[in-house]
Protein backbone atom coordinates (compact mmCIF):
# COMPACT_ATOMS: atom_id res chain seq x y z
CA UNK A 1 0.00 0.00 0.00
CA UNK A 2 1.71 3.56 -1.03
CA UNK A 3 1.67 6.28 1.55
CA UNK A 4 0.24 9.73 0.48
CA UNK A 5 2.43 12.41 -0.07
CA UNK A 6 2.01 15.99 0.39
CA UNK A 7 -1.08 17.86 1.56
CA UNK A 8 -2.84 14.51 1.20
CA UNK A 9 -0.67 12.78 3.72
CA UNK A 10 -1.10 16.04 6.44
CA UNK A 11 -4.37 16.04 6.36
CA UNK A 12 -4.42 11.65 6.46
CA UNK A 13 -2.52 12.18 9.31
CA UNK A 14 -4.82 14.69 10.95
CA UNK A 15 -7.64 12.61 10.59
CA UNK A 16 -6.07 10.05 12.02
CA UNK A 17 -4.99 11.95 15.00
CA UNK A 18 -8.37 13.52 15.58
CA UNK A 19 -9.81 10.07 15.04
CA UNK A 20 -7.79 8.29 17.85
CA UNK A 21 -8.59 11.57 19.86
CA UNK A 22 -12.08 10.75 19.71
CA UNK A 23 -11.92 7.67 20.45
CA UNK A 24 -9.81 8.71 23.90
CA UNK A 25 -12.39 10.80 24.97
CA UNK A 26 -15.10 8.23 24.00
CA UNK A 27 -13.12 5.44 26.08
CA UNK A 28 -12.77 8.18 28.87
CA UNK A 29 -16.42 8.62 28.66
CA UNK A 30 -16.92 4.81 28.89
CA UNK A 31 -14.56 4.29 31.62
CA UNK A 32 -16.18 7.38 33.45
CA UNK A 33 -20.04 6.54 33.30
CA UNK A 34 -18.71 2.90 34.83
CA UNK A 35 -17.38 4.34 37.52
CA UNK A 36 -20.02 6.70 38.13
CA UNK A 37 -22.09 3.31 37.99
CA UNK A 38 -20.44 2.13 40.45
CA UNK A 39 -20.62 4.56 42.65
CA UNK A 40 -24.20 4.82 41.97
CA UNK A 41 -24.44 0.84 42.54
CA UNK A 42 -22.78 1.49 45.36
CA UNK A 43 -24.53 4.01 46.59
CA UNK A 44 -27.87 2.44 46.17
CA UNK A 45 -26.37 -1.26 47.94
CA UNK A 46 -25.62 1.09 50.40
CA UNK A 47 -29.49 2.51 51.09
CA UNK A 48 -30.70 -0.80 50.35
CA UNK A 49 -28.93 -2.11 53.02
CA UNK A 50 -29.58 0.50 55.44
CA UNK A 51 -33.20 0.16 54.37
CA UNK A 52 -33.33 -3.43 55.34
CA UNK A 53 -31.24 -3.16 58.17
CA UNK A 54 -33.09 -0.28 59.46
CA UNK A 55 -36.62 -2.37 58.73
CA UNK A 56 -35.35 -5.23 60.62
CA UNK A 57 -34.69 -2.87 63.94
CA UNK A 58 -37.66 -1.27 63.43
CA UNK A 59 -39.42 -4.60 63.30
CA UNK A 60 -37.29 -5.89 66.71
CA UNK A 61 -37.98 -2.52 68.35
CA UNK A 62 -41.60 -3.33 67.50
CA UNK A 63 -41.35 -6.86 68.65
CA UNK A 64 -39.28 -5.50 71.87
CA UNK A 65 -41.89 -2.92 72.22
CA UNK A 66 -44.84 -5.22 71.84
CA UNK A 67 -43.13 -8.12 74.54
CA UNK A 68 -42.38 -5.06 76.93
CA UNK A 69 -46.40 -4.29 76.66
CA UNK A 70 -47.21 -7.61 77.02
CA UNK A 71 -44.40 -8.01 80.08
CA UNK A 72 -46.35 -5.26 81.58
CA UNK A 73 -50.27 -5.16 80.47
CA UNK A 74 -50.54 -8.75 79.52
CA UNK A 75 -52.81 -9.59 82.92
CA UNK A 76 -55.41 -6.80 81.35
CA UNK A 77 -55.19 -8.11 78.07
CA UNK A 78 -55.92 -11.62 78.84
CA UNK A 79 -58.73 -10.42 81.38
CA UNK A 80 -60.14 -8.54 78.82
CA UNK A 81 -60.65 -11.59 75.90
CA UNK A 82 -61.86 -14.15 79.36
CA UNK A 83 -64.70 -11.71 79.55
CA UNK A 84 -65.36 -11.26 76.18
CA UNK A 85 -65.66 -15.22 76.38
CA UNK A 86 -67.96 -14.63 79.49
CA UNK A 87 -69.89 -11.94 77.91
CA UNK A 88 -71.28 -14.61 75.24
CA UNK A 89 -71.75 -17.34 77.96
CA UNK A 90 -72.36 -15.59 81.46
CA UNK A 91 -73.71 -18.70 83.07
CA UNK A 92 -71.67 -21.39 81.74
CA UNK A 93 -69.82 -23.17 84.38
CA UNK A 94 -66.07 -22.92 83.98
CA UNK A 95 -65.68 -26.11 82.19
CA UNK A 96 -66.87 -24.96 79.51
CA UNK A 97 -65.83 -21.47 79.13
CA UNK A 98 -62.49 -23.23 79.21
CA UNK A 99 -63.53 -25.39 75.93
CA UNK A 100 -64.51 -22.03 74.36
CA UNK A 101 -61.48 -20.32 75.61
CA UNK A 102 -59.33 -23.30 73.97
CA UNK A 103 -61.85 -23.08 71.11
CA UNK A 104 -60.73 -19.46 70.72
CA UNK A 105 -57.13 -20.43 71.29
CA UNK A 106 -57.20 -23.17 68.47
CA UNK A 107 -57.09 -20.44 65.87
CA UNK A 108 -52.80 -19.62 66.17
CA UNK A 109 -50.10 -21.58 65.54
CA UNK A 110 -48.27 -23.37 68.10
CA UNK A 111 -45.62 -21.32 66.67
CA UNK A 112 -47.03 -17.84 67.40
CA UNK A 113 -48.87 -17.86 70.18
CA UNK A 114 -47.87 -15.42 72.67
CA UNK A 115 -46.36 -15.95 76.01
CA UNK A 116 -50.10 -14.11 77.04
CA UNK A 117 -52.11 -16.76 75.61
CA UNK A 118 -50.71 -19.46 77.98
CA UNK A 119 -51.09 -17.25 81.25
CA UNK A 120 -55.03 -17.35 80.08
CA UNK A 121 -54.82 -21.04 79.68
CA UNK A 122 -53.13 -21.28 83.19
CA UNK A 123 -56.02 -18.57 84.85
CA UNK A 124 -58.26 -20.75 83.39
CA UNK A 125 -56.73 -24.10 85.09
CA UNK A 126 -56.15 -22.79 88.22
CA UNK A 127 -59.87 -21.39 88.41
CA UNK A 128 -60.75 -25.05 87.75
CA UNK A 129 -58.25 -26.10 91.16
CA UNK A 130 -56.28 -27.78 88.05
CA UNK A 131 -53.08 -26.83 89.59
CA UNK A 132 -50.35 -29.01 87.75
CA UNK A 133 -52.34 -28.07 84.65
CA UNK A 134 -52.02 -24.80 85.35
CA UNK A 135 -48.02 -25.10 86.56
CA UNK A 136 -47.54 -26.47 83.13
CA UNK A 137 -49.03 -23.37 81.16
CA UNK A 138 -48.02 -20.64 83.44
CA UNK A 139 -44.67 -21.78 83.40
CA UNK A 140 -44.73 -21.44 79.27
CA UNK A 141 -45.99 -18.03 79.59
CA UNK A 142 -43.76 -16.92 82.12
CA UNK A 143 -40.49 -17.87 80.38
CA UNK A 144 -41.47 -15.42 77.62
CA UNK A 145 -42.31 -12.92 80.17
CA UNK A 146 -38.85 -13.02 81.93
CA UNK A 147 -39.45 -9.72 83.09
CA UNK A 148 -43.23 -9.38 83.96
CA UNK A 149 -43.53 -10.13 88.30
CA UNK A 150 -47.31 -10.55 87.60
CA UNK A 151 -47.01 -13.83 85.10
CA UNK A 152 -43.92 -15.30 87.72
CA UNK A 153 -46.21 -14.33 90.82
CA UNK A 154 -48.81 -16.33 89.20
CA UNK A 155 -46.66 -18.99 88.10
CA UNK A 156 -45.11 -19.29 92.13
CA UNK A 157 -49.24 -19.29 93.58
CA UNK A 158 -49.73 -22.49 91.37
CA UNK A 159 -46.97 -24.11 92.12
CA UNK A 160 -47.55 -23.91 95.52
CA UNK A 161 -51.13 -25.04 95.34
CA UNK A 162 -49.79 -28.02 93.31
CA UNK A 163 -47.20 -28.88 96.18
CA UNK A 164 -44.45 -28.08 93.84
CA UNK A 165 -42.65 -26.40 97.18
CA UNK A 166 -38.99 -25.57 95.60
CA UNK A 167 -39.84 -24.77 92.31
CA UNK A 168 -42.50 -22.23 93.66
CA UNK A 169 -39.35 -20.68 95.99
CA UNK A 170 -37.79 -20.29 92.79
CA UNK A 171 -40.57 -18.49 91.48
CA UNK A 172 -41.21 -16.09 94.13
CA UNK A 173 -37.70 -14.90 94.26
CA UNK A 174 -37.43 -14.23 90.26
CA UNK A 175 -39.92 -12.34 91.46
CA UNK A 176 -37.81 -10.50 94.04
CA UNK A 177 -35.23 -10.33 91.17
CA UNK A 178 -37.46 -8.42 89.53
CA UNK A 179 -38.77 -6.17 92.20
CA UNK A 180 -37.10 -6.48 95.26
CA UNK A 181 -40.63 -4.62 96.57
CA UNK A 182 -42.58 -6.91 96.11
CA UNK A 183 -44.83 -7.56 99.24
CA UNK A 184 -46.69 -10.30 98.07
CA UNK A 185 -44.17 -11.93 97.34
CA UNK A 186 -42.12 -11.29 100.24
CA UNK A 187 -45.18 -12.86 102.85
CA UNK A 188 -45.72 -15.90 100.47
CA UNK A 189 -41.64 -16.59 100.79
CA UNK A 190 -41.81 -16.37 104.44
CA UNK A 191 -44.79 -18.16 105.10
CA UNK A 192 -43.93 -21.14 102.40
CA UNK A 193 -40.77 -21.06 104.83
CA UNK A 194 -42.62 -21.33 108.18
CA UNK A 195 -44.93 -23.93 107.15
CA UNK A 196 -42.62 -26.56 105.02
CA UNK A 197 -39.62 -25.70 107.07
CA UNK A 198 -39.26 -26.31 110.82
CA UNK A 199 -35.36 -25.20 110.74
CA UNK A 200 -36.47 -22.02 108.82
CA UNK A 201 -38.48 -20.53 110.81
CA UNK A 202 -35.99 -17.29 111.34
CA UNK A 203 -35.63 -17.12 107.56
CA UNK A 204 -39.86 -16.94 107.52
CA UNK A 205 -39.26 -13.87 109.97
CA UNK A 206 -36.98 -12.06 108.03
CA UNK A 207 -39.07 -12.51 104.79
CA UNK A 208 -42.62 -11.23 106.65
CA UNK A 209 -40.76 -8.66 108.40
CA UNK A 210 -39.50 -7.33 104.96
CA UNK A 211 -42.93 -7.55 103.57
CA UNK A 212 -44.10 -5.19 106.37
CA UNK A 213 -41.45 -3.09 105.75
CA UNK A 214 -42.88 -2.40 102.68
CA UNK A 215 -46.69 -2.41 103.46
CA UNK A 216 -47.49 -1.76 107.33
CA UNK A 217 -51.38 -2.83 106.56
CA UNK A 218 -50.83 -6.22 105.24
CA UNK A 219 -52.71 -7.90 107.90
CA UNK A 220 -51.67 -11.45 106.51
CA UNK A 221 -48.34 -10.51 106.43
CA UNK A 222 -48.55 -9.52 110.58
CA UNK A 223 -50.67 -12.08 111.92
CA UNK A 224 -48.15 -15.10 110.02
CA UNK A 225 -45.24 -12.95 111.63
CA UNK A 226 -47.05 -13.58 115.11
CA UNK A 227 -47.64 -16.97 114.37
CA UNK A 228 -43.89 -17.65 113.27
CA UNK A 229 -43.27 -15.78 116.46
CA UNK A 230 -44.97 -18.31 118.93
CA UNK A 231 -43.43 -20.99 116.64
CA UNK A 232 -39.80 -20.02 117.30
CA UNK A 233 -41.30 -19.70 120.96
CA UNK A 234 -42.71 -23.27 121.22
CA UNK A 235 -40.13 -24.87 119.37
CA UNK A 236 -37.55 -24.16 122.10
CA UNK A 237 -40.20 -25.00 124.42
CA UNK A 238 -40.20 -28.26 122.92
CA UNK A 239 -36.59 -28.81 122.83
CA UNK A 240 -36.36 -28.32 126.36
CA UNK A 241 -38.81 -30.67 127.22
CA UNK A 242 -37.31 -33.51 124.92
CA UNK A 243 -33.65 -32.66 126.31
CA UNK A 244 -35.82 -33.47 130.47
CA UNK A 245 -36.69 -36.99 129.01
CA UNK A 246 -35.12 -39.92 129.71
CA UNK A 247 -32.63 -41.53 126.90
CA UNK A 248 -34.25 -44.00 124.85
CA UNK A 249 -32.98 -47.07 123.00
CA UNK A 250 -34.49 -45.79 119.17
CA UNK A 251 -34.50 -49.20 118.35
CA UNK A 252 -36.59 -50.73 121.57
CA UNK A 253 -39.21 -48.20 121.43
CA UNK A 254 -42.58 -49.90 121.80
CA UNK A 255 -46.10 -48.88 120.77
CA UNK A 256 -47.47 -46.90 123.78
CA UNK A 257 -51.43 -47.28 125.05
CA UNK A 258 -52.56 -44.18 125.92
CA UNK A 259 -55.18 -43.19 128.72
CA UNK A 260 -58.84 -43.26 128.01
CA UNK A 261 -61.38 -41.19 129.86
CA UNK A 262 -65.22 -42.09 128.87
CA UNK A 263 -66.90 -38.69 128.35
CA UNK A 264 -69.53 -38.56 130.42
CA UNK A 265 -73.45 -39.09 129.01
CA UNK A 266 -75.68 -37.08 130.84
CA UNK A 267 -79.85 -36.40 130.66
CA UNK A 268 -81.71 -33.81 132.93
CA UNK A 269 -78.73 -31.89 133.02
CA UNK A 270 -79.82 -28.09 134.34
CA UNK A 271 -78.11 -25.11 132.86
CA UNK A 272 -76.60 -24.35 136.28
CA UNK A 273 -75.20 -27.92 136.38
CA UNK A 274 -73.70 -27.77 132.66
CA UNK A 275 -71.95 -24.59 133.21
CA UNK A 276 -70.26 -25.10 136.83
CA UNK A 277 -69.67 -29.17 136.16
CA UNK A 278 -68.29 -28.54 132.16
CA UNK A 279 -68.74 -25.59 130.88
CA UNK A 280 -66.16 -23.50 133.25
CA UNK A 281 -63.66 -26.12 133.72
CA UNK A 282 -63.49 -26.83 129.96
CA UNK A 283 -64.80 -30.97 130.09
CA UNK A 284 -66.69 -32.23 126.72
CA UNK A 285 -70.07 -33.96 127.53
CA UNK A 286 -72.75 -35.66 125.58
CA UNK A 287 -76.46 -34.95 126.52
CA UNK A 288 -79.35 -37.43 125.67
CA UNK A 289 -82.24 -35.17 125.96
CA UNK A 290 -80.99 -32.06 124.66
CA UNK A 291 -83.97 -32.54 121.61
CA UNK A 292 -87.31 -33.08 121.62
CA UNK A 293 -88.60 -36.37 119.68
CA UNK A 294 -90.80 -34.57 117.26
CA UNK A 295 -87.79 -32.24 116.05
CA UNK A 296 -85.50 -35.54 115.94
CA UNK A 297 -87.79 -37.10 113.65
CA UNK A 298 -87.87 -34.22 110.93
CA UNK A 299 -84.44 -34.23 110.27
CA UNK A 300 -84.07 -37.27 108.48
CA UNK A 301 -81.82 -37.95 105.35
CA UNK A 302 -85.14 -38.21 103.87
CA UNK A 303 -86.08 -34.47 104.52
CA UNK A 304 -82.98 -33.55 103.32
CA UNK A 305 -83.39 -35.25 99.92
CA UNK A 306 -86.92 -33.70 99.70
CA UNK A 307 -86.04 -30.30 101.16
CA UNK A 308 -82.69 -29.36 99.71
CA UNK A 309 -82.21 -32.34 96.95
CA UNK A 310 -81.54 -29.85 94.21
CA UNK A 311 -78.60 -27.47 95.93
CA UNK A 312 -75.41 -27.63 94.52
CA UNK A 313 -73.02 -28.58 97.61
CA UNK A 314 -69.01 -28.54 97.82
CA UNK A 315 -67.59 -31.80 98.84
CA UNK A 316 -64.55 -33.02 100.43
CA UNK A 317 -61.93 -35.71 99.96
CA UNK A 318 -59.91 -37.67 101.99
CA UNK A 319 -56.14 -36.72 101.41
CA UNK A 320 -53.38 -38.74 102.76
CA UNK A 321 -50.58 -36.12 104.05
CA UNK A 322 -52.79 -33.06 103.31
CA UNK A 323 -52.43 -29.52 105.02
CA UNK A 324 -56.14 -28.92 103.84
CA UNK A 325 -58.32 -28.43 107.65
CA UNK A 326 -58.84 -31.47 108.95
CA UNK A 327 -57.33 -33.24 106.11
CA UNK A 328 -59.95 -33.04 103.87
CA UNK A 329 -59.39 -31.10 100.49
CA UNK A 330 -62.41 -28.93 98.58
CA UNK A 331 -63.04 -30.75 95.68
CA UNK A 332 -62.90 -28.62 92.07
CA UNK A 333 -66.63 -29.74 91.35
CA UNK A 334 -70.21 -29.56 93.15
CA UNK A 335 -72.72 -31.31 92.43
CA UNK A 336 -76.46 -31.55 94.23
CA UNK A 337 -77.52 -33.23 97.47
CA UNK A 338 -79.32 -35.75 95.15
CA UNK A 339 -76.75 -36.58 92.85
CA UNK A 340 -74.65 -36.95 96.50
CA UNK A 341 -77.14 -39.30 97.67
CA UNK A 342 -76.92 -41.11 94.39
CA UNK A 343 -73.41 -42.10 94.15
CA UNK A 344 -73.03 -42.85 98.01
CA UNK A 345 -75.94 -45.38 96.74
CA UNK A 346 -73.60 -46.63 93.58
CA UNK A 347 -70.83 -47.03 95.21
CA UNK A 348 -72.13 -48.72 98.27
CA UNK A 349 -71.45 -45.49 100.49
CA UNK A 350 -67.37 -45.32 100.31
CA UNK A 351 -66.50 -42.30 100.92
CA UNK A 352 -63.01 -42.71 98.43
CA UNK A 353 -65.38 -41.89 95.66
CA UNK A 354 -68.39 -39.73 96.60
CA UNK A 355 -66.40 -37.68 99.42
CA UNK A 356 -67.91 -36.08 102.58
CA UNK A 357 -70.84 -33.01 102.91
CA UNK A 358 -68.54 -31.41 105.12
CA UNK A 359 -69.55 -27.75 107.13
CA UNK A 360 -71.66 -26.35 104.68
CA UNK A 361 -73.94 -23.52 105.77
CA UNK A 362 -77.20 -24.29 105.63
CA UNK A 363 -78.61 -21.02 106.15
CA UNK A 364 -77.09 -19.89 102.30
CA UNK A 365 -77.84 -23.08 100.82
CA UNK A 366 -81.52 -24.33 102.50
CA UNK A 367 -82.86 -22.24 105.10
CA UNK A 368 -86.15 -24.19 105.03
CA UNK A 369 -83.95 -26.96 106.71
CA UNK A 370 -84.02 -25.05 109.75
CA UNK A 371 -87.44 -24.21 110.59
CA UNK A 372 -88.08 -26.73 112.94
CA UNK A 373 -84.58 -26.52 114.54
CA UNK A 374 -84.32 -26.12 118.49
CA UNK A 375 -81.39 -24.46 119.78
CA UNK A 376 -80.89 -26.63 123.07
CA UNK A 377 -80.51 -23.80 126.06
CA UNK A 378 -76.91 -24.58 127.22
CA UNK A 379 -75.80 -22.80 123.83
CA UNK A 380 -79.15 -20.57 123.39
CA UNK A 381 -76.96 -17.26 124.84
CA UNK A 382 -74.25 -17.80 121.84
CA UNK A 383 -72.21 -14.32 121.67
CA UNK A 384 -71.64 -15.23 117.94
CA UNK A 385 -75.46 -14.65 117.35
CA UNK A 386 -75.77 -11.66 119.22
CA UNK A 387 -73.33 -9.15 116.86
CA UNK A 388 -74.85 -6.62 114.14
CA UNK A 389 -75.37 -8.82 110.91
CA UNK A 390 -73.02 -8.40 108.11
CA UNK A 391 -74.70 -5.89 105.42
CA UNK A 392 -76.16 -7.92 102.77
CA UNK A 393 -74.31 -5.79 99.86
CA UNK A 394 -71.01 -7.84 101.65
CA UNK A 395 -72.40 -11.38 101.39
CA UNK A 396 -73.29 -13.51 104.31
CA UNK A 397 -72.37 -13.05 107.57
CA UNK A 398 -69.88 -15.11 109.43
CA UNK A 399 -72.17 -15.03 112.46
CA UNK A 400 -74.99 -16.85 109.92
CA UNK A 401 -72.94 -19.63 109.07
CA UNK A 402 -74.04 -21.85 111.35
CA UNK A 403 -75.51 -24.41 111.71
CA UNK A 404 -73.96 -26.45 109.17
CA UNK A 405 -74.56 -30.09 107.39
CA UNK A 406 -72.90 -32.85 107.99
CA UNK A 407 -73.31 -35.51 105.94
CA UNK A 408 -71.08 -38.38 105.35
CA UNK A 409 -70.25 -42.16 104.60
CA UNK A 410 -69.59 -44.82 107.04
CA UNK A 411 -65.89 -45.16 106.50
CA UNK A 412 -64.86 -41.52 106.37
CA UNK A 413 -62.75 -39.78 108.75
CA UNK A 414 -61.26 -36.04 109.93
CA UNK A 415 -57.86 -35.67 110.57
CA UNK A 416 -56.83 -34.12 114.37
CA UNK A 417 -57.99 -30.31 114.05
CA UNK A 418 -59.08 -27.81 116.35
CA UNK A 419 -62.18 -25.35 115.52
CA UNK A 420 -60.99 -22.70 113.37
CA UNK A 421 -61.98 -20.19 115.64
CA UNK A 422 -60.59 -21.47 118.70
CA UNK A 423 -63.97 -21.46 120.18
CA UNK A 424 -66.54 -24.26 122.18
CA UNK A 425 -68.55 -25.83 119.26
CA UNK A 426 -71.22 -28.54 119.04
CA UNK A 427 -72.77 -30.89 117.13
CA UNK A 428 -75.93 -32.76 116.59
CA UNK A 429 -75.78 -36.19 115.48
CA UNK A 430 -79.17 -37.51 113.72
CA UNK A 431 -78.62 -40.69 112.21
CA UNK A 432 -75.33 -43.05 112.06
CA UNK A 433 -72.83 -42.94 114.49
CA UNK A 434 -69.77 -41.34 114.91
CA UNK A 435 -66.45 -41.72 117.06
CA UNK A 436 -64.75 -39.12 118.68
CA UNK A 437 -60.97 -38.96 119.99
CA UNK A 438 -60.29 -35.52 121.54
CA UNK A 439 -57.33 -33.98 123.20
CA UNK A 440 -57.00 -31.30 125.82
CA UNK A 441 -56.07 -28.02 124.98
CA UNK A 442 -52.82 -27.82 127.11
CA UNK A 443 -51.42 -31.06 125.06
CA UNK A 444 -51.00 -29.03 122.13
CA UNK A 445 -47.06 -29.48 122.73
CA UNK A 446 -47.46 -33.57 123.07
CA UNK A 447 -49.18 -33.39 119.11
CA UNK A 448 -46.53 -30.89 117.69
CA UNK A 449 -49.11 -28.21 117.02
CA UNK A 450 -47.60 -25.79 113.89
CA UNK A 451 -49.20 -22.84 115.01
CA UNK A 452 -48.71 -21.44 111.02
CA UNK A 453 -50.32 -24.30 109.53
CA UNK A 454 -52.65 -24.86 112.38
CA UNK A 455 -51.79 -28.90 112.27
CA UNK A 456 -50.51 -31.69 114.28
CA UNK A 457 -47.01 -33.66 113.29
CA UNK A 458 -49.05 -35.81 115.50
CA UNK A 459 -52.14 -36.87 113.51
CA UNK A 460 -54.62 -39.52 112.96
CA UNK A 461 -52.31 -42.07 111.14
CA UNK A 462 -50.66 -41.97 114.21
CA UNK A 463 -52.74 -44.07 116.16
CA UNK A 464 -53.93 -47.40 116.19
CA UNK A 465 -57.64 -47.75 117.37
CA UNK A 466 -58.21 -51.28 118.97
CA UNK A 467 -61.78 -50.57 120.55
CA UNK A 468 -63.17 -47.42 122.23
CA UNK A 469 -61.34 -47.58 125.36
CA UNK A 470 -58.30 -49.37 123.61
CA UNK A 471 -56.27 -46.82 122.00
CA UNK A 472 -52.53 -47.26 121.22
CA UNK A 473 -49.70 -44.70 119.66
CA UNK A 474 -47.46 -46.39 117.67
CA UNK A 475 -43.77 -46.79 118.27
CA UNK A 476 -42.61 -44.89 115.02
CA UNK A 477 -44.02 -41.85 115.67
CA UNK A 478 -42.48 -41.72 119.24
CA UNK A 479 -39.04 -41.83 117.68
CA UNK A 480 -39.29 -38.53 115.98
CA UNK A 481 -41.92 -36.62 118.63
CA UNK A 482 -41.21 -38.26 121.97
CA UNK A 483 -43.21 -36.18 123.99
CA UNK A 484 -46.19 -37.75 122.44
CA UNK A 485 -46.05 -40.56 125.18
CA UNK A 486 -47.36 -38.07 127.73
CA UNK A 487 -50.75 -37.73 126.33
CA UNK A 488 -54.02 -38.76 127.55
CA UNK A 489 -57.32 -38.88 125.50
CA UNK A 490 -61.35 -38.54 126.06
CA UNK A 491 -63.71 -40.74 123.44
CA UNK A 492 -67.19 -41.60 122.96
CA UNK A 493 -69.18 -43.23 119.90
CA UNK A 494 -71.78 -40.14 119.62
CA UNK A 495 -75.24 -41.92 118.75
CA UNK A 496 -78.30 -40.31 117.20
CA UNK A 497 -79.96 -38.43 118.75
CA UNK A 498 -77.52 -37.05 121.15
CA UNK A 499 -75.97 -33.36 121.56
CA UNK A 500 -72.31 -33.24 121.86
CA UNK A 501 -70.63 -30.17 123.49
CA UNK A 502 -66.46 -29.42 122.78
CA UNK A 503 -64.15 -26.81 124.98
CA UNK A 504 -62.39 -24.32 122.74
CA UNK A 505 -59.17 -25.63 121.52
CA UNK A 506 -59.47 -29.25 122.09
CA UNK A 507 -57.75 -30.94 118.93
CA UNK A 508 -59.53 -34.24 117.90
CA UNK A 509 -60.36 -36.06 114.68
CA UNK A 510 -63.32 -38.19 114.17
CA UNK A 511 -64.29 -41.28 112.22
CA UNK A 512 -67.73 -42.04 111.43
CA UNK A 513 -69.24 -45.80 111.53
CA UNK A 514 -71.55 -48.19 110.83
CA UNK A 515 -74.64 -48.60 113.57
CA UNK A 516 -74.96 -52.05 114.40
CA UNK A 517 -77.81 -53.88 116.57
CA UNK A 518 -77.71 -56.03 119.41
CA UNK A 519 -77.89 -59.12 116.46
CA UNK A 520 -74.73 -57.60 115.03
CA UNK A 521 -76.61 -56.17 111.95
CA UNK A 522 -74.90 -53.19 111.07
CA UNK A 523 -76.12 -49.88 108.89
CA UNK A 524 -74.09 -48.53 106.60
CA UNK A 525 -76.11 -45.59 105.65
CA UNK A 526 -74.14 -41.87 105.85
CA UNK A 527 -74.05 -40.06 109.29
CA UNK A 528 -76.33 -37.15 109.45
CA UNK A 529 -75.54 -33.91 111.84
CA UNK A 530 -75.36 -30.15 112.78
Amino acid sequence: MKRPKGRKAILSKNNSKNNNDKTDKKSNANSSTKRKLLVLTFVVASCAVAFVFSNEKSDLNKQHAHQKDEQVDFQEWHWAMINKVLESAPSSPTEKVLFQVETYLAKFKASSIPPAIFMIRGQMHFMLQNYKESTAHFRRGARGLPESTEAWYSLAVAEEKAGQITESIDAYKHVLSIDISHSKALCNLGTIYAEYFDDKLSEAKKYLNSALQIDSDDQIALEKLTLVKLAIKEARDIKKMEKSLPQRDSRAIQDVKIPVTMIDRRSNLSFREYYEQYAIPGIPVVITDAFPKRMLNSFTLKTVKKKCGDVNVSVRVKEGGSRDWAGLRVAAHKLTLNEYFNCLEKHEYQGSVCGYVFDVNLQDICPSLLEKLTIPKYVAQDYLQQIPPTPQSLGLSFRDFWPSLFIGPHDMTSDLHRDAWCSNFWMALFQGQKRWTLFPRNQASFLYFNHVTTTYKVNLSSFKDNGLEDLWLKGNVLRNYPLAANLTSYRIDLRAGEFLLVPRQWPHFVANGETCSSSAKCDRMPTLAL
